[in-house]
């Protein structure tokens, strides 16, 4: 994404997803379809970060909200797509069918241009202004943002030109260690990696895939009165809901507060739902005694897939498009959906141990509590970036602040160093 370009990286991705799904369609033996899946794995990996980031530097501040919030509108509909599918076809049918989608995407990806913010760091200005007048539609606002961008990264490239002996040279791992190592860059890496960890703990994830099982499992007793597939179907259909509501709410409220609110609701849900599974499933209460029981646990498990969708199912990926800076922002942020998925691995693998263990209201109660907990530690880090620019976002991370909570602005310090570096530049 930093070597090649985050567009190029996007149409790279498309090549070994459009293959898995073929190969999983015809597939008839276990082992082709682990490696089917193996090549999806690795398509997706390639292609959560530069869309994220890619999303965030093409856009502007006023409209960033909505547009990183697509990249999840998508996602939702996904999910639904082949709940809804599933429910009817068999599965190699409907791999066939997803195998359309990458090269619609392959597509859409060669239509785009890369991103200024990457032409620039790698010198290449006049692309740079190509891409912009595409994006903006030309004229002054094109030409301002480019001087901005030039006047920004223009520093980073003499005190890489310095350190290199006058030499432009590819960023290597113990480079991007001596970057993390300055705490402008290792605050905002803390804030997105955290984000990262309590969307893999909250259940975030592990309610999209074991959907039909915890459904099947809240329902055990007498049943909620729902077909297990219709219910998957129901929180997949929740999920696209609440994500276009959520596109629209970023526009028009903050990031931090709507989190926060998203995440109180969570927390809520969560423990309403274990509660009445408890009661439905341990204690055996019947319809005749608390007729308003299976109501309840379908309207909690509703609210936990709405509240999590506009909030930790999408936030964290628009927190590394918004908050990393940008020199690090590719590399850096490969490495934390690394740990990410690896997170995802561990706790799909050990979920159905939780479910034995702690049965499905206790695994609820679970989720409200690191959801709880969580929402606090936001509370406590996450900046507020909504109608910012991505380079007043870095200049944030500049002050003498960790906690957004009391945070002191001492404005005129970043604004010296770039003037620092701007004579540094003329010399």
């Amino acid at each position: 994404m930093d070597r090649w370009g985050r567009r190029a990286t996007l149409i790279l991705c498309t090549v070994p997803f459009t293959a898995s799904w073929i190969i999983l369609a015809f597939a008839s033996h276990h082992a082709v379809i682990l490696t089917a899946r193996a090549m999806a794995g690795f398509a997706s990996g390639l292609t959560i970060a530069p869309t994220q980031v890619l999303v965030g530097e093409i856009s502007e501040p006023r409209i960033r909200g909505i547009l990183t919030g697509t990249n999840f509108l998508s996602h939702s509909i996904g999910i639904l797509l082949v709940y809804i599918l599933g429910a009817f076809m068999e599965w190699n049918v409907v791999s066939g069918i997803s195998a359309v989608l990458p090269l619609l995407s392959f597509v859409a990806f060669v239509l785009l241009p890369e991103s200024p913010v990457w032409l620039v760091r790698h010198n290449k200005i006049e692309e740079a202004e190509k891409a912009l007048r595409w994006l903006r539609g030309g004229g002054i606002q094109a030409k301002r943002e480019l001087q901005q961008l030039v006047s920004r990264y223009r520093p980073e490239k003499v005190e890489g030109l310095m350190k290199n002996g006058g030499e432009l040279t590819t960023k290597s791992i113990s480079s991007c260690c001596q970057d993390l190592s300055k705490p402008h860059n290792l605050k905002p890496v803390i804030i997105v990696s955290l984000f990262y960890l309590i969307q893999v703990i909250s259940g975030t994830y592990l309610v999209i895939f074991y959907a039909v099982d915890i459904i099947t499992q809240a329902g055990k007793s007498e049943g909620l009165g729902l077909d297990r597939f219709l219910a998957a179907v129901l929180t997949g259909a929740a999920r696209v809901f609440f994500a276009i509501v959520m596109c629209f709410l970023l526009m028009c409220m903050g990031r931090r507060p709507l989190l926060i609110l998203a995440g109180l609701l969570q927390t809520l849900s969560a423990f309403s739902a274990g509660t009445f599974l408890y009661l439905k499933n341990r204690i055996n209460i019947t319809d005749y005694e608390f007729p308003a029981c299976k109501p309840v646990i379908i309207a909690s498990i509703l609210v936990y897939v709405a509240s999590n969708t506009c909030g930790y199912f999408s936030m964290p990926g628009i927190a590394m498009g918004e908050l990393l800076p940008a020199k690090i922002r590719g590399s850096v942020g490969g490495y934390i959906l690394a740990g990410t998925y690896l997170g995802f691995f561990v706790t799909t693998k050990i979920f159905p141990w939780l479910c034995d263990l702690l049965e499905v209201h206790g695994v609820f109660g679970l989720f409200g509590v690191t959801t709880a907990v969580g929402t606090f530690i936001m509370y406590l880090f996450l900046p507020e970036s909504n109608g910012k620019s991505l380079l007043q976002i870095e200049n944030y991370f500049w002050q003498p602040n960790f906690f957004w909570v009391g945070r002191k602005m001492v404005l005129s310090r970043r604004e010296t160093k770039s003037e620092d570096y701007e004579m540094q530049v003329r010399r």
